[in-house]
């Protein structure tokens, strides 16, 4: 399969500056996290493993957040000091790789299946291959002419009852610049797609997947709720939930530890959620440090008073929890129960042999809840509400207010 991804994320977004203000397109906040953040997140989940991401506007809030890679993919970056158009931004990218290469757009998201598309490509070996989705009564996207699995020509925007658009999603060969320098200023979709299709083989390979252009301030609406709800819910496929405790399902008692029942207080609509969650998922499992009991502040039975009240509630509410794991130890023991290490994972595993972490989700409020996630190769949830609060994106895969917001995504 190729490996080797570019993303052109150099857009202003100019229909979007209401929303935006000074921020690139590409990083448009979707529910907290940047638009590129899930396409990063989806190519990694592809096994794409080194993406170039072609920036210009506000290049230095991309770099920033993304540095020189993400999860498992080596970032590498084409800086546009001056506007080249989409053709002319990608042509650093060629200095460096000379083998084909997925193309994407930094606004819009199509969920293809890019094994498939590569397997098609090379059965194929055209100058380019382009992902083509069926649409119907449509007028924002030119329409692709196909015969066969070729693309014969490209028409321009208008009413469309029936047929395919390209979704943004393509493989391109070095092989369809030819002619082209660096420093020149072209279009790939105008001067290489539409004006080589008549003499040249490309070739259209139909999904029809979910798509979405953020382009416009409807969308970019719309994408707030249906990209996280496609990516906990399509992508994932989850089956197991694991739970952090306090800050997740309880109150966090800053610089202080819930000690006794009295001090134990549920967070608005996480009843609801676990009533939901316990509808969806197979298994729900609480994973909570407590060092405070190694601390001597309180007894393992006071622990276990707080979370027999707390499953009582659970209980009467019509959610159910199957198991609660907590590790007493210090921090500065760094034993194998304690988050971010896996103990806690790995004996729910035991207890409930059917649990595959790959299809699980963690959801905490820190970053060594996130990390415990990642470490166990689950789909990870972060809990926050202050948008100024550090994090490390390479753990989060989606960042919420709190659990009525995740369960609203399963609705």
């Amino acid at each position: 399969m190729i490996d080797k991804a570019v993303i052109l994320a150099g857009g202003l977004g100019t229909r979007l500056k209401g929303l935006l203000g000074e921020l690139p397109k590409p990083m448009a906040p979707i529910n907290k996290l940047p638009f590129l953040h899930y396409l990063l997140n989806y190519l990694s989940n592809q096994g794409v493993k080194e993406v170039f991401l072609c920036v210009g506007f506000q290049h230095e809030v991309i770099i920033r957040y993304f540095g020189d890679h993400f999860r498992d993919i080596k970032i590498f970056y084409t800086i546009e000091k001056e506007l080249l158009g989409t053709g002319g931004a990608i042509m650093p990218v060629l200095e460096k790789w000379r083998e084909p290469f997925f193309l994407l757009n930094g606004d819009t998201f199509f969920e293809a299946n890019l094994t498939s598309f590569s397997e098609a490509f090379f059965k194929l070996h055209p100058l380019a291959s382009l992902s083509l989705k069926p649409v119907f009564n449509q007028d924002r996207y030119g329409a692709v002419q196909l015969e066969g699995d070729s693309i014969t020509s490209f028409t321009e925007k208008k009413f469309l009852a029936s047929g395919m658009i390209n979704a943004g999603v393509s493989i391109l060969t070095p092989e369809i610049f030819e002619g082209k320098i660096q420093g020149d200023v072209f279009s790939y979709e105008k001067d290489l797609f539409e004006k080589k299709a008549a003499t040249h083989f490309l070739h259209g390979f139909v999904q029809d997947e979910y798509f979405i252009d953020i382009g416009i301030p409807e969308d970019y609406e719309r994408a707030q709720r249906e990209i996280p709800m496609r990516f906990f819910t399509q992508t994932l496929l989850a089956k197991f939930l694991f739970l952090d405790r306090d800050g997740v399902i309880n109150k966090h008692l800053p610089g202080d530890y819930v000690k006794n029942v009295d001090q134990f207080e549920f967070l608005p609509g996480v009843l609801e959620a676990l009533v939901q969650f316990s509808e969806y998922f197979t298994h729900i499992v609480v994973v909570t440090n407590q060092q405070g009991i190694g601390k001597g502040l309180y007894s393992a039975e006071d622990l276990n008073g707080v979370h027999a009240f707390m499953i009582e509630k659970i209980t009467e509410a019509g959610g159910h929890l199957d198991a609660i794991y907590f590790c007493p130890s210090l921090e500065k023991e760094n034993p194998i129960c304690r988050k971010p290490n896996v103990g806690m994972g790995l004996q729910a595993q035991r207890e409930f042999p059917d649990i595959d972490f790959k299809q699980s989700v963690m959801i905490g409020d820190s970053m060594s809840d996130m990390q415990f996630g990642r470490n166990l190769g689950m789909f990870t949830i972060w809990i926050s509400s202050d948008e100024e609060k550090e994090f490390n994106p390479d753990l989060i895969d989606l960042r919420m207010d709190g659990l009525k917001e995740v369960a609203y995504l399963l609705q």
